[in-house]
């Protein structure tokens, strides 16, 4: 074999490898990009349950305020006890002595 046919055959299979490198390099960052955007599409999922969490506390605890005041105003010796119960809100109302 002559230099100049090692050299073609050196340089075309330089060249195959160089473009087999590229398609697998840009299908890699394809299949990270989808990956990242997967990620990011659950995490605003996530950000929008924890605002409505936010937002349904912060009704309870207004809820909450109002009947606690609505109760005093009947009888002021007569408080609720707000406990949290297993996840669940359990109002207990007593006389305070």
């Amino acid at each position: 074999m002559s230099t100049i046919t090692t050299k073609c055959l050196l340089s075309e299979a330089s060249q195959q490898l160089r473009q087999e490198l590229g398609k697998f390099s840009n299908n890699h960052l394809v299949q990270v990009n989808k990956e990242i955007n997967q990620i990011s599409s659950g995490l605003s999922k996530i950000d929008n349950n924890v605002e409505n969490v936010r937002d349904n506390i912060k009704t309870m605890e207004k809820d909450l305020k109002y009947i606690k005041n609505e109760v005093f105003k009947l009888d002021p010796s007569f408080i609720p006890v707000i406990n949290l119960i297993n996840k669940d809100i359990l109002i207990e109302a007593k006389y305070v002595k």
